[in-house]
């Protein structure tokens, strides 16, 4: 897709820190739960299912964290939240850049 608008967004080593933090622990999140879900599919049992259900509460949780996280650079960058946008970050760098249309 093509976006009208583009911006490179640097972003404070704390906060950088941050959203790497939230990035990591929800990828933690995401392949941990993949892993039980396998396990769960060829043997299913309550203990499986429990674990499931509280990793995949967390990984709602940090992916809440992280959007409100992402929400609130993109909404002092830009000075309102966009509806169709793209970002991406460089962690090590300190910087984002930011697509919108």
């Amino acid at each position: 897709m093509c976006y009208k608008n583009n911006t490179k967004i640097k972003i404070n080593e704390t906060t950088s820190r941050y959203l790497e933090k939230l990035y990591y622990i929800n990828k933690s999140y995401e392949s941990f739960i993949c892993i039980l879900a396998r396990s769960y599919s060829n043997c299913k049992s309550g203990h499986l299912q429990d674990m499931i259900d509280k990793y995949r509460q967390d990984y709602q949780k940090g992916c809440i964290e992280f959007n409100l996280a992402v929400d609130k650079i993109i909404y002092e960058t830009v000075g309102y939240h966009p509806v169709d946008y793209r970002y991406s970050f460089d962690f090590d760098r300190g910087v984002g850049e930011l697509e919108w249309n």
